[in-house]
């Protein structure tokens, strides 16, 4: 008979949701492990299950995610696995609600989806409301106001709330009004999981593979001219770079740019046996041969016509990574 350790540790997946030009939201954690206790998931180490592989495509259209684990004990691991969102502000959601189609589905509103070993996965979903670090989730759906800003019910929940609960909400700061008292904005930050069981035969490899519509930060006014030093330091903006964006910006109209940013945290990875991924391959699609690609991840090079590549070894996270897509904005019709 098989020997089982069951445990509440989960592995924590994180997720690339490139809102990277609103203050840094667009983030990717990697893997690792966690608990998940009354107010969510908590990250822990784990010296049990290491990471063999992480093979990771970027686009501004589709993100791939393929790891793949093994047990290095003798034991059978039964564990909860959880993809996170990165917790998602209303200031910042708004902003760029425009650019969001309504989702299908209002909690996995990237459709996310998971393969366990080649067979198709449903997780369950948590969403929690947080405010100043505090789970106020019950507190939130106590005035029957939905906790995800994706719900379609929503913004016409707050408008039709009745004066107390309107009252009540702003008094314990879920709510806050403009001077007049008629624009409403939720004070709390939602923050999404998917979690499923997952057993982890022992001295055997899993695979894992993950996909997600990622929302993609836009900002359809870069100047390659006038670059911020911000943007230089983030995305390696060396004199090649620079002279691509260069040549790109005389095509364009008023030395303007269209940028997206996409980000990727892999940097919890290390919470895995001996903080390291055995062998981390990178691959990223601008989409259009035209498009120019900034990072500071070394030795991404080019390998077609859109693409770009990169693997390391014994790779330790120790930095967060982020991508910066440029492409030419069409000149006004003359």
């Amino acid at each position: 008979m098989e020997t089982v350790r069951t445990s509440l540790r989960s592995i924590l997946f994180g997720l690339i949701v490139g809102l990277g030009c609103i203050g840094g939201l667009a983030v990717l954690a990697d893997d690792s492990v966690a608990s998940l206790g009354a107010g969510g998931i908590v990250l822990q180490k784990t010296d049990e299950i290491a990471i063999l592989s992480e093979d990771l495509f970027v686009g501004t259209d589709v993100v791939r995610v393929r790891f793949a684990f093994r047990n290095e004990t003798p034991l059978l691991i039964e564990t909860l696995v959880a993809f996170a969102l990165p917790d998602i502000d209303f200031e910042d959601y708004s902003k760029h609600a425009d650019l969001i189609a309504a989702p299908a589905d209002t909690l996995n509103f990237i459709g996310f989806s998971v393969v366990i070993d080649g067979r198709a996965l449903t997780p369950k979903v948590d969403a929690r409301a947080l405010l100043a670090g505090r789970d106020v989730t019950e507190l939130v759906r106590g005035f029957a106001v939905p906790v995800s800003f994706f719900h379609p019910d929503f913004q016409p929940t707050l408008k039709a709330l009745s004066v107390p609960a309107r009252q009540g909400m702003i008094a314990r700061g879920l709510l806050v009004a403009d001077t007049l008292g008629e624009m409403l904005e939720p004070n709390w930050t939602l923050r999404v999981r998917f979690y499923w069981h997952q057993r982890f035969p022992p001295e055997r490899t899993v695979t894992v593979d993950h996909s997600y519509k990622p929302i993609v930060g836009i900002d359809p006014n870069f100047s390659p001219g006038h670059l911020q030093q911000e943007d230089r330091e983030r995305y390696c903006i060396d004199h090649p770079v620079q002279g691509k964006l260069a040549r790109l910006a005389e095509k364009s109209r008023h030395d303007a740019a269209t940028a997206r940013r996409l980000d990727y945290l892999p940097t919890s990875g290390g919470n895995w046996r001996g903080g390291e991924v055995g062998t981390f391959r990178l691959a990223v699609d601008t989409a259009a041969p035209q498009t120019v690609l900034a990072s500071c991840f070394e030795g991404l090079s080019r390998t077609g016509p859109t693409t770009y590549e990169a693997s390391r070894e014994n790779f330790v996270p120790r930095r967060d990574l982020h991508f910066l897509f440029v492409e030419e904005q069409p000149r006004a019709a003359e």
